[in-house]
């Protein structure tokens, strides 16, 4: 069960020693050895003491999932910002498989953000919720013939991993006698001598020659996508600089490329101590 507070911090006041007394208790029985102290956010402290919560709990029993989108749309708008100070063309878009809850895709409109879905299911939600068309693509691993189908009726941008997804699309879209849109998916770049490896993705150093077999009257390669695992900046820096490099040469051979797309997702700090984290591996090594 899903309960979004109407507002950022519920509706419930509450001295904020009450808060603090709220917090020390909770964390004092959700405690392991070493200890992790989950930051909470001020809407959490509010609703532990909002005299619903009571009667919810009777309701719906427990677990009981309290979701609200405001968090999201705040780092939307920070990561914006640092994007307008240094005047870059930027949008982010967020991942359905990140969070199945439709309350995100919902919001997304609101801090201008675009939708990444990686299934029929979540493509099929995110439609049916109202989310534009232009505003949606699709990045899944595995795309069946009815995936492809919807995303070519509807002028959905897929990611494109191999030629035998090539194949299926410049099939569709002959089916239906309309182009599809499509971002290369590149993979294998190399960093710090060596190549980061990836279990999807055309290897950058192919793209070029994959490329020369894409129909531009079926295909249109409107852009360049990467997934990294991991949050290592310098490599992320690799990848862009190395996608970036091959967008000339594609744009030669009639492909109107017109954004990279950075996939892998950013860090989030779940902790109140950056401390705690240190000594939790520390000790998880040493045992």
């Amino acid at each position: 069960m899903s309960v979004v507070p109407s507002e950022r911090g519920a509706t419930a006041s509450a001295p904020l020693e009450k808060f603090d007394q709220a917090k020390t208790s909770l964390d004092n029985r959700c405690t392991g050895v070493p200890p992790l102290t989950a930051r909470r956010e001020p809407w959490m402290n509010s609703l532990l003491h909002d005299p619903r919560l009571a009667a919810l709990l009777q309701q719906h029993g427990s677990p009981l999932n309290f979701v609200t989108a405001d968090p999201m749309l705040d780092n939307i708008r920070e990561l914006d910002a640092v994007a307008d100070a240094r005047s870059l063309d930027f949008r982010v878009f967020f991942a359905r498989k990140a969070n199945k809850c439709l309350t995100f895709v919902n919001a997304a409109p609101l801090a201008g953000s675009g939708v990444d879905v990686a299934s029929l299911n979540e493509l099929q939600q995110t439609l049916d919720a109202g989310i534009a068309t232009s505003d949606i693509i699709c990045t899944a691993a595995i795309k069946n013939a009815e995936l492809v189908d919807v995303c070519v009726r509807n002028d959905i941008t897929l990611t494109i991993d191999n030629e035998d997804e090539l194949l299926l699309i410049i099939s569709t879209a002959e089916q239906l006698a309309k182009p599809a849109a499509v971002a290369i998916r590149l993979s294998g770049f190399v960093h710090d001598g060596n190549k980061l490896q990836s279990r999807f993705g055309v290897d950058i150093e192919q793209c070029v020659g994959f490329a020369k077999t894409i129909p531009t009257n079926r295909v249109r390669v409107t852009g360049l996508h990467f997934h990294l695992d991991g949050y290592c900046a310098r490599q992320r820096i690799t990848a862009i600089t190395q996608s970036l490099a091959v967008v000339p040469r594609l744009r030669q051979q009639g492909h109107p490329i017109e954004f990279l797309d950075m996939g892998g997702g950013f860090p989030i700090s779940y902790l109140s101590s950056a401390e705690q984290w240190e000594t939790f591996w520390s000790e998880h090594g040493r045992a």
